[in-house]
């Protein structure tokens, strides 16, 4: 949850200074930055074919990390 939550303090403060990330990327990099345990879900994310949007990601990775 914490990783989530670091991760979207720095896109929001990329946006504050007016860099465009797109939401691809952003899935990209949001995935590419969890290691370990949530290798699986990861895995299971990056083949799912519409894992374009990071609000879906986001959601997905706070449900796994509550259970």
């Amino acid at each position: 949850m914490q990783h989530v939550n670091v991760f979207n303090n720095m896109i929001t403060n990329l946006v504050r200074l007016e860099v465009k990330i797109d939401d691809k990327d952003k899935v990209i990099i949001f995935l590419c930055s969890f290691i370990g345990s949530y290798d699986h879900l990861v895995a299971t994310l990056t083949y799912k074919k519409d894992t374009t949007n990071i609000d879906e990601i986001n959601a997905t990775f706070l449900y796994h990390s509550k259970g």
